[in-house]
């Protein structure tokens, strides 16, 4: 539990706190670490150092380089407050301020750490050699003066230790913030672009550009990828919230009229103004004329919610004979429209994979929609042709059996046509270019709207233009998948 708040107090820290501190500790620990192995480094040296003079003193001893003066009693030939030589025949005893000589003395070349007999000094580094005739050389230095360099190494090293972490906590403060500066912009200006969440995010970064090999870089990118998904994400939701809106509208308009026109009807037949008979009769007519409009208006909005909602799981994927249902539209509407002339070019055998229903409504809707709005002679043009891929994969070849492709139906007529800034608008729900929105100008506006769900869902492409030729009219292009089966 208690690591735990350690944990969570130490991340809740700042990132500059937490970098300074671990960068000083670990100065810390290395500059520790080093003065350590420096001490002991100088340590070793310097005892075998002393060693090696202990050496040197004891071979002149036994070599004769200097003249011995034996006395009484095996006493010290030198005896000076740092350095004692003496010739000892088998036991020594030290009195005061002497080396503490071991008893006995040793048999065989040695070097020992001793204090003074009487405890108060030392200590003492001690070198025993053995001689002819049981005699021993001893020479002994004090380690006092090592113990002093010592401890002054260790003093200056842990001086400079402080005065080097105090000068690291520093500069290292300094360098950590002047390095962490671009992420405090990046981090300002994404609380900027969190804050304008409502007004609107700004269009761009202000942070100079940074190489993508940084971190600083990487995070940067990715700021202004969010950014371009964020403007894209708001712009999309203020279009379907403009849509939505016009959707309302626009539904409320078409609504509006046959409804005051069946509550007028209603509304004469209540106040006893209308006679029974043909009056009545007529008023009941209309009135069932503005219910089927209603209930068609109902459906196709009910059309383009199930579009909407499922976009293609809820299309039959069966095989569809495309040639039939195309001759099937084109003698219906010679039928409503028997004055009207239509050329139909339709190769035969072209299936694609969908549902019947609604194509045969997409159809239906294309001519409709030309019916509506030309004149009752203006020529049609129906063609369904095939289109083969001429750089198809050989492998997808083989396996959907050359059928590789698409079904092109297009639909022109020889009309008025429509300005060329309606044209990106034509699929628009409840759009028409007549802006009064005469119900004499055509319907609702749903028909084109529901050609374009109609083909999404069947993982095709449709385009309205103008005729390539120059002429007069509109072109209607709906590009299907080939049945691969």
């Amino acid at each position: 539990m208690r690591r735990a708040r350690l944990r969570t107090r130490w991340r809740n820290k700042s990132l500059r706190f937490r970098l300074t501190t671990l960068l000083v500790t670990l100065f810390i620990l290395v500059s520790s670490l080093a003065s350590v192995i420096t001490g002991l480094v100088l340590k070793d040296e310097y005892a075998r150092n002393i060693d090696g003079q202990l050496s040197a003193i004891a071979d002149g001893v036994v070599a004769g380089e200097r003249v011995r003066v034996p006395l009484p009693g095996d006493k010290w030939l030198l005896s000076t407050q740092n350095l004692y030589v003496g010739e000892f025949d088998g036991a020594f005893t030290s009195t005061g301020a002497q080396p503490q000589l071991p008893d006995p003395l040793p048999t065989q070349p040695s070097y020992e750490t001793v204090y003074s007999a009487d405890g108060k000094s030392g200590p003492y580094r001690v070198y025993s050699r053995p001689i002819s005739g049981g005699r021993v050389v001893v020479v002994a230095t004090s380690l006092a003066s090592m113990q002093h360099t010592g401890s002054l190494l260790v003093a200056v090293l842990t001086i400079n230790a402080i005065c080097a972490v105090i000068t690291m906590a520093a500069l290292g403060s300094y360098i950590v913030r002047r390095e962490l500066r671009p992420l405090a912009r990046v981090a300002a200006q994404a609380d900027l672009l969190a804050a304008s969440a409502r007004t609107g995010p700004p269009s761009t970064l202000e942070i100079p550009e940074y190489p993508q090999s940084t971190e600083i870089g990487r995070m940067v990118g990715a700021l202004d990828g969010m950014l371009t998904e964020l403007h894209a994400a708001l712009s999309e939701r203020d279009a379907s919230e403009d849509r939505l809106r016009q959707f309302a509208a626009d539904a409320s308009h078409e609504l509006r009229t046959p409804l005051q026109s069946i509550r007028g009807y209603a509304e004469l037949r209540l106040a006893g103004v209308m006679d029974d008979g043909v009056e009545v009769d007529e008023a009941m007519g209309r009135i069932a004329g503005e219910v089927r409009r209603m209930t068609g208006l109902v459906e196709s909005l009910l059309a383009l919610a199930r579009f909407d909602a499922e976009q293609e799981r809820n299309v039959v994927r069966e095989p569809v004979d495309l040639s039939a249902l195309v001759d099937g539209a084109c003698r219906d509407a010679a039928a409503v429209q028997p004055e009207r002339p239509i050329r139909v070019r339709v190769a035969p055998g072209v299936r694609v994979p969908g549902d019947p229903d609604q194509l045969a409504r997409l159809l239906a809707n294309l001519l409709g929609n030309v019916r509506m709005h030309t004149p009752p002679d203006t020529e049609v043009e129906v063609a369904l042709r095939v289109e083969r891929a001429e750089h198809a994969d050989r492998a997808e070849q083989a396996e959907r059996a050359e059928q590789v492709g698409q079904a092109v139906l297009t639909v022109r007529d020889h009309g008025p046509g429509i300005p060329a800034a309606a044209l990106p608008h034509v699929f628009d729900r409840f759009y028409r270019v007549d802006k009064g929105r005469s119900r004499a100008a055509g319907g609702s506006g749903l028909g084109l709207s529901i050609v374009a769900a109609t083909v999404a869902a069947h993982q095709g492409t449709v385009a309205v233009t103008a005729p390539p030729d120059g002429g007069s009219g509109l072109l209607v292009t709906v590009r299907l998948p080939l049945d691969g089966g």
